[in-house]
């Protein structure tokens, strides 16, 4: 009933039982009706199950989204008032023979705005690495490195702010295979806590 976490996830044909419950044990699921040759309604459920390697990020790939973005508009100063703006990602596709993908972000972002993340995975340390570029910045730059477990991906690395090198965090987290989460953090060195000052929601669209 459940597909492998980086490979196409499974459609599974079933009918809810008589209370309409439907009992799953763990992975991202969603669900859509669905009439089959005889007109019967059927309910189709993805389930996605999470076996961290090269394919983590494969429920990104062939699709395009829409990323509703918000992102606090002062960081590490206890700030609360927060900017949003939407965008699109789209053109994800696999390289180096599957250890790795590209992508391209694009908004109307204070002006026309792209980026693109490179992501590669190393079997030999089972992490990934991510750099960035975009077309305010066209420079390449490491950005993050680390590890899917359970579902959830944890990135970590250091940017500079302000004239100031900071910790930073990447979070992927409630991923099915119509919708995930990103959050990007900084280390307040202060008080040693994460503070996130970036949240994309993915939504796929048809």
């Amino acid at each position: 009933m459940a597909s492998t976490h980086g490979t196409a996830p499974r459609a599974v044909q079933m009918a809810p039982n008589d209370n309409g419950r439907l009992d799953l044990d763990d992975g991202g699921v969603s669900t859509h009706l669905e009439a089959n040759d005889e007109g019967e309604m059927m309910l189709i459920l993805t389930v996605l199950t999470f076996t961290a390697g090269p394919g983590d990020f494969d429920f990104l790939l062939g699709k395009r989204w829409q990323v509703h973005n918000r992102v606090l508009i002062e960081r590490l100063v206890g700030a609360e008032e927060w900017t949003e703006f939407e965008a699109v990602l789209d053109e994800v596709r696999p390289i180096a023979n599957g250890l790795g993908n590209v992508d391209r972000f694009t908004a109307d972002w204070n002006g026309p705005f792209e980026g693109n993340s490179i992501r590669l995975y190393d079997p030999r340390t089972e992490r990934w690495a991510i750099w960035w570029v975009d077309s305010r910045n066209p420079e390449l730059r490491f950005q993050v490195e680390g590890r899917f477990e359970n579902g959830r991906g944890e990135f970590f690395g250091e940017e500079v702010y302000r004239g100031r090198a900071v910790k930073m965090r990447f979070l992927w987290k409630d991923i099915t295979s119509t919708s995930a989460t990103w959050e990007q953090a900084y280390l307040d060195e202060g008080t040693r806590e994460w503070e996130t000052n970036w949240i994309m929601t993915f939504t796929r669209i048809p």
